[in-house]
């Protein structure tokens, strides 16, 4: 039996298109595909709320009563969030979605500014360890030789999260959703891909190489 990066994998006879000589993949088939989609959707979600507050921060300080002086609290908070979290990233992603749609929720249903900023904080919190997570797992499930196409494709979807914030923050802002929606939209694809990050990940044991 041998034990490669992340996951325990069995020794196989034959080698197939890019694998590693003599090691299957730990997680195979449409299942490695909803797996490589959940943890990339999660970093969409990340990096889009890093941009939603652009264009919809006139709508969310005229809801609280037009408090001008907590304006750059809106965006600095969640980047807050972020840098503080990071050093004590240890845990499974899938518990830092669960963080990042608490926080999504609270800034959908705030009552006062005080609270959306609160709620921005969580987020960054939460995002932080998506993002970590999300590299960890697509490093572990995958061969060396296909692992640099699947990192760039996290990276494509950093991008595009990043482009379409404060394009889909604005237009929330200015429908009758109102800006409410540009958090709340974060929990219901969430609600799609968590299924797939709670069941369909595998463990990842400690990293070592050895054989016995």
């Amino acid at each position: 039996m041998v034990v490669r990066r992340g996951y325990l994998q069995h020794p196989s006879p034959e080698t197939t298109g890019n694998d590693e000589p003599g090691v299957e993949r730990g997680v195979r088939g449409f299942r490695s595909l909803l797996v490589v989609l959940a943890v990339l959707s999660s970093t969409f979600l990340y990096a889009l709320d890093n941009t939603v507050t652009a264009n919809a921060r006139p709508s969310m300080i005229e809801t609280f009563g037009n408090r001008f002086d907590m304006l750059p609290w809106l965006s600095v908070s969640y980047l807050m969030g972020e840098v503080g979290m990071n050093p004590v990233v240890r845990v499974s992603s899938t518990s830092f979605l669960i963080i990042f749609e608490i926080g999504s929720a609270v800034i959908g249903s705030a009552q006062s500014i005080e609270a959306v900023i609160a709620g921005r904080a969580i987020a960054g919190s939460g995002g932080s360890g998506i993002y970590v997570g999300t590299i960890k797992i697509i490093s572990d499930m995958t061969m060396e030789a296909e692992r640099a196409t699947y990192l760039n494709y996290v990276g494509m979807c950093w991008c595009l999260g990043t482009i379409l914030g404060s394009v889909i923050g604005g237009t929330f802002a200015d429908s009758s959703a109102t800006w409410r929606w540009a958090f709340y939209i974060n929990i219901c694809i969430a609600a799609v891909a968590a299924p797939a990050c709670i069941f369909l990940v595998p463990s990842s044991p400690s990293r070592a190489t050895g054989s016995s």
